[in-house]
């Protein structure tokens, strides 16, 4: 079992701990997403993007969302789609 240990330390001390911990994971993060293989952020569009592609309205984009011809992808209130779903369906089409 690992052992803990309590110290005594003012709000500088804490600080500069914190401060230098953020900038190792942010530094492990930003290297990480240089490398093509393990990064893994996804391009999206939003449903005007996406309406504006099929020249369309966007009730059109909602009535494609409910019959599955659309997968969208929902974040709070918005909604968006993966570019690689939309390439996909303009090439089929």
């Amino acid at each position: 079992m690992e052992e803990i240990k309590i110290v005594s330390m003012n709000k500088e001390e804490l600080g500069s701990i914190i401060e230098e911990k953020v900038r190792l994971v942010i530094k492990e993060k930003s290297d990480s997403n240089s490398d093509p293989v393990n990064n893994d952020v996804r391009k999206l569009l939003s449903r005007k993007d996406v309406a504006e592609i099929f020249d369309v309205t966007l009730v059109t984009i909602s009535h494609w969302c409910k019959k599955g011809i659309l997968n969208p992808i929902r974040m709070e209130t918005r909604v968006y789609f993966l570019v690689d779903d939309i390439n996909n369906l303009l090439l089929n089409d």
